[in-house]
């Protein structure tokens, strides 16, 4: 079943990249939403390769971490027993076993972003208006968060993974769904949305379509070779 899946994420991956490219191309991001993403992004990362706030950032981490662990068993119908969570590590106790939404959960949603998306949201249109820019940042903040921590936290052999198929196939669908998350990060922060994730979504289908044809045709060449060779 992991090599099923595997097989069939990894052409998605190329499909997602594609769109991608096809989405610069039409987009227009303005200056300062480029800025204050990027410069929210950059900020994290020289936070992250500073010793001084490491014990701080691996307990946000880990909080969050186990916070998304919570949060999707609870959503899968599992009753939560015991959180733990400290500087180094920790862990959510659950009634029963977990599935594998749930021990995947904490690597492909950004808690934070996800949480400051609702806040800002719900917040009035001229507090929105005037809190934009920093709204923008604290994304591009903790994106970088988010994707710097769930890398080092896939270089580290993770219990996690057990419920996925192991450490590749986790780290193929990490992959996979983070990229298809980013899209909707992207449509969250730009104020001209421009049906970007219709755009989006029907490249990606033609472009997985157009993978499998040719993942399917190079098969049958090889099949044939062999045959012609007996």
């Amino acid at each position: 079943m992991s090599t099923i899946i595997t097989f069939l994420a990894i052409p998605m991956i190329y499909a997602v990249c594609m769109s991608y490219l096809g989405l610069i191309k039409i987009m227009k991001f303005s200056s300062d939403i480029s800025l204050f993403f990027l410069s929210g992004f950059i900020l994290y990362i020289l936070i992250h390769v500073n010793k001084r706030f490491r014990k701080t950032v691996n307990y946000i981490y880990v909080f969050s971490h186990e916070l998304s662990h919570a949060v999707s068993g609870f959503l899968s119908g599992n009753s939560i027993k015991k959180i733990k969570v400290s500087k180094r590590n920790g862990y959510v106790s659950f009634g029963s076993r977990v599935n594998k939404f749930t021990a995947i959960a904490p690597y492909i949603f950004p808690l934070y972003n996800i949480l400051i998306s609702i806040i800002y949201f719900l917040l009035p249109f001229e507090v929105k208006k005037d809190y934009f820019r920093f709204f923008i940042f604290t994304q591009g903040l903790f994106f970088s968060f988010h994707i710097i921590n769930t890398v080092d936290a896939i270089s580290i052999n993770q219990t996690d993974f057990k419920e996925t198929g192991g450490r590749f196939v986790s780290t193929v669908l990490i992959i996979l769904l983070n990229l298809i998350f980013f899209i909707f990060l992207i449509y969250i922060i730009t104020p001209v949305k421009e049906n970007i994730l219709i755009i989006f979504f029907k490249d990606t289908i033609k472009y997985y379509i157009f993978s499998i044809k040719k993942i399917i045709a190079f098969f049958i060449t090889i099949i044939k070779y062999i045959f012609a060779k007996l």
